[in-house]
């Protein structure tokens, strides 16, 4: 459908599991995303396909830790900014009121592809092949 309107298949797949061990619990999902010929891909026919593994652990009854790590691949670099991406995240949470969280998260992503997508100072034009962010957030829960 090209200069059209693409067609576009998603799937999606996960499970939670609760472990033997008080509080912790593991997840794992998978996610796939195929587009056909348009624009935005070149022109061409593109899919992206991210696997996770999850992990919570709830230290009180008002802290928790979660920690999670994916691995995505492409055949386009338009999806992720390279073809291979690793990326892992820790995050403490504390629930400071009813429907209020407050989160410190570190987060790491690293072009496994040998690409240097992130960083620089032009837009889509990188020079190194890691990302680091280190960020703090409250939410309110609706």
């Amino acid at each position: 459908a090209t200069g059209g309107a693409a067609d576009q298949t998603s799937f999606f797949a996960s499970a939670t599991l609760n472990t033997p061990v008080t509080g912790l619990k593991l997840g794992v999902a998978y996610d796939y995303a195929g587009v056909s010929a348009q624009p935005l891909t070149g022109n061409r026919t593109a899919y992206a396909d991210v696997i996770g593994l999850y992990l919570s652990y709830q230290l009180t009854e008002k802290l928790s830790v979660y920690g999670r790590g994916e691995y995505a691949w492409s055949d386009n670099t338009a999806a992720f900014m390279a073809t291979k991406v690793f990326e892992t995240t820790a995050t403490l949470q504390y629930d400071l009121w009813k429907n209020v969280l407050s989160r410190l998260e570190f987060r790491w992503d690293h072009a496994a592809d040998a690409s240097a997508p992130y960083g620089g100072t032009t837009p889509g034009v990188g020079t190194k092949d890691n990302s680091y962010i280190l960020l703090a957030d409250f939410a309110y829960k609706f």
